[in-house]
Parts: structure tokens; C-alpha cells; sequence
């Protein structure tokens, strides 16, 4: 994984609740921020700097895809993973197996 997607994982941690708040995140707080740092914490202000460092022009633009295709990467992960504790925990390993490949 580059920087750059190392340092939006952080800010995506930073921020938390993303079951509740993904809506105000992505449409209100990520495009504010983007335009103008003075109203974010330190850690925002921190992260974002770094990220506009070594972001493209393009992927500056389009960081809020980014960091919505990194969330729903993580919902798909998270549900695999479950996926394959049950199947541990039924001890039905074949199963386990096939969900890994």
C-alpha cells in the first residue's frame, strides 16, 4: 500500500463512526476541509496536508471516491472475514477453504 492510501486510512480512522456519519463525512466535512483547513483539528489538518503532498491533482479531486471505494473495501473484508470465522467455528474447514481462494 503507497503513502498516500496509508495516510487516508488514518484520516478514515480519525473520523470513526462511519456507519452514522458517512453521508456528512463524504458530502460535507471532506469537500469543507479540502477547500480550507482552518476549521479542522490538528490531526485533519496534519493528515490532509500530508495527503495533498503526495496526492495527484486527480486523486486530490476525487478523494472522496477514494476514501468511500477504501470503506467499501473494508465492509467487503469484514464480511468475508466473518463469513470464514463461522465456518470456523462450525469446524467446516472445505468451506472455510473455498471462501479463502
Amino acid at each position: 500500500m503507497n503513502d498516500l492510501y496509508i495516510k487516508i486510512e488514518e484520516l478514515i480512522d480519525h473520523w470513526g463512526d462511519w456507519e452514522r456519519c458517512e453521508k456528512y463525512y463524504l458530502r460535507e466535512l471532506l469537500p469543507s476541509l479540502k477547500e480550507d483547513f482552518s476549521n479542522a483539528d490538528e490531526r485533519e489538518k496534519s493528515l490532509l496536508t500530508e495527503i495533498k503532498k503526495i496526492a495527484t491533482k486527480k486523486e486530490w479531486d476525487i478523494l472522496e471516491k477514494i476514501v468511500l471505494k477504501i470503506i467499501e473495501n473494508r465492509s467487503k473484508k469484514e464480511k468475508i472475514l466473518e463469513k470464514i470465522k463461522k465456518c470456523l467455528d462450525d469446524s467446516d474447514l472445505d468451506t472455510a477453504e473455498k471462501i479463502l481462494k
